[in-house]
């Protein structure tokens, strides 16, 4: 079994990481392409639960190449109806190492970044098809 991949130092610093493309939302952010301006890590975001204003996202590491290219692409837009949907489809399925850590932001801010023990899995399925009650978050 592969260790989990590790995130960057920066992630809780502020002003250290910006969103480049939000790909779901509801009210925020619920799915979303985010870089460290410092160190250039670049990573997908995914809603797994939210708990009164603290929102838990699953946290994947993304080469940087394929990063760019995505960002670019849906950027750049396409007359293609289903390109966008393709492109983020091969991103999250392809070019992603999941890590043992969940993102925690509130208002905005990322704000921790805990690790989280095989005991918990981390929720794999789509925020749309997860209840996002609190209760993953409150078992953490």
């Amino acid at each position: 079994m592969t260790e989990p991949q590790q995130t960057c130092a920066h992630l809780l610093l502020a002003d250290a990481c910006k969103i480049d493309v939000v790909l779901d939302a509801h009210l925020q952010p619920a799915d979303a392409l985010m870089a460290c301006t410092l160190c250039n890590a670049r990573y997908l975001i995914e809603l797994i639960d939210i708990s009164d204003g603290d929102w838990a996202y699953r946290l994947s590491c993304i080469e940087s190449a394929a990063y760019e290219a995505t960002v670019r692409s849906l950027d750049k837009g396409s007359c293609d109806i289903h390109r966008a949907q393709q492109e983020i489809f091969s991103l999250r399925h392809h070019a992603t190492d999941i890590t043992d850590q969940v993102l925690i932001r509130a208002d905005g801010v990322n704000v921790g970044l805990p690790r989280v023990s095989a005991d918990l899995p981390i929720p794999q399925a789509s925020w749309r098809e997860l209840p996002c009650d609190g209760r993953w978050l409150a078992s953490l």
